[in-house]
């Protein structure tokens, strides 16, 4: 080819791709013009959410028959603005969190007094459990200490080191930041002693047991706390998602977008979306923290999960093992979220059943002619070689696990294909849905 030609097909090349950024341009304008003409009609403005996180990416692959894993820590930095969806009631509406007008407090008290309380970690916050009866601090059960004299702490053992005059900044903890452990009480109870009352089938959320005796609060209003005995006729009951599903499964090759959609949904609404933390056999790093980046488990334990099959997905690298348990995505659909997770494909026939009620949405790149143009428009460009393996990757999930997958996106720009997993999961908030037959509990007879 001579140097004429390869420059005509420079030129053309840079042409196309001034084409396909002019093309996408409009299309943000015209959806900008979209989202203000709904707000001038009643809408809510958009939400503009930033994200500049240190995230660990895993990845699963099968080399010869064995499981490796291979880790890697990315930092991403992006801003998106999602338009909210029509309906102004929206559940996606962040103001629709049920805690959302907690206000935090500054409470200054003596280091020493730390003992009336009870403190445990949960889920890397410290958690009160319960505080000592007359105890003269505003301090109940149910909040969580933020900080302490502007310094965030991490574990019980720091906070009793402290000594001296101390200033606790304390919030009450929203609902899915405790135990996931509802019960509904069947008459009334009234504790004279801490001015605590429930109604009859009013929810309580269990903080804590001892003496026979239940440390609550109401899930209505978590300043409300009180004790009540644990003979108390009451019901156990779950929370659960207002979009009828546990798990909201993200699948996809590597490299189509779906860490950051991920991110992106977690980041959204908090109080709807929740993921959880791989656990690993080996030791943490200096920079890491229990519960953070991974829980660091003995292998032993995890190679009793894996026996029990109760891990989702696991491998090994460097003969230490990574994976998921079930345990913690159970533990998040208890707590009426979402359980958001970017697994392989091989973890669908696990998580497809009546437990979980999965919610499968692949995501995928566009078909390779598509996808080879719109890379010229990215930082970062990659090779024909990696974009055709991944759109036979592509081919090959859709091929193999099209009976799990409930929903396809092609994630040509992230922000428009996060607002469309956004209104797809509206939908199911608010249409009727089908599911297998088999994730009822309710037999064709009627019986249970």
């Amino acid at each position: 080819m001579s140097d004429e030609e390869l420059n005509q097909l420079r030129t053309n090349a840079d042409s196309l791709a001034g084409c396909l950024h002019s093309l996408l341009q409009k299309i943000e304008t015209m959806e900008k013009g979209k989202g203000e003409k709904e707000q001038r009609s009643g809408a809510e403005s958009p939400l503009t959410i930033q994200t500049d996180a240190q995230e660990s990416v895993t990845e699963i692959r099968s080399d010869k028959g064995v499981k490796r894993i291979i880790t890697r820590q990315t930092v991403k930095t992006r801003s998106i603005h999602a338009v909210n969806l029509e309906s102004s009631h929206s559940l996606l509406s962040s103001q629709h969190s049920p805690n959302h007008s907690l206000v935090s407090r500054d409470v200054t008290m003596q280091a020493k007094q730390l003992h009336l309380l009870k403190v445990s970690v949960y889920h890397c916050k410290l958690l009160v459990l319960s505080v000592e009866p007359g105890a003269n601090l505003d301090i109940r059960a149910g909040d969580i200490i933020r900080e302490v004299d502007g310094r965030v702490l991490f574990s019980d053992s720091q906070l009793r080191a402290l000594s001296g005059q101390i200033t606790l900044t304390i919030q009450p903890a929203q609902v899915y930041e405790a135990p996931p452990r509802f019960f509904r009480l069947v008459h009334q109870y009234e504790d004279r002693d801490s001015l605590f009352t429930a109604r009859a089938g009013e929810v309580v959320q269990v903080l804590d047991e001892e003496k026979n005796k239940l440390n609550v609060r109401s899930v209505n209003d978590p300043s409300s706390v009180g004790r009540i005995p644990a003979s108390v006729e009451m019901e156990s009951v779950t929370m659960i998602s207002p979009f009828g599903r546990g798990v909201v499964a993200l699948i996809g090759a590597p490299s189509v977008g779906r860490r950051t959609i991920k991110t992106l949904l977690l980041q959204y609404a908090p109080h709807l979306f929740a993921t959880v933390v791989p656990v690993t056999s080996r030791e943490p790093n200096s920079h890491e923290q229990e519960g953070r980046e991974y829980q660091f488990w003995r292998k032993e334990t995890i190679l009793e999960k894996i026996r029990d099959r109760e891990m989702i997905e696991w491998g090994e690298l460097d003969n230490q093992l990574y994976g998921t348990w079930a345990g913690d995505i159970k533990e998040v659909v208890e707590s009426g979220r979402l359980c958001i997770l970017d697994c392989c494909p091989q973890a669908l026939p696990y998580l497809y059943n009546s437990s979980f009620k999965p919610f499968v949405v692949h995501i995928r790149g566009p078909e390779f002619e598509e996808a080879v143009q719109l890379e010229q428009l990215r930082p970062k460009i990659r090779s024909k070689e990696e974009l055709e393996r991944a759109d036979k990757d592509s081919d090959s999930i859709s091929s193999k696990y099209g009976k799990f997958i409930h929903l396809t996106l092609v994630n040509r720009n992230t922000d428009v294909t996060f607002k469309k997993l956004l209104s797809a999961l509206e939908d199911l908030r608010s249409n009727s849905q089908y599911i297998p037959a088999a994730w009822s509990d309710i037999s064709s007879d009627g019986s249970t």
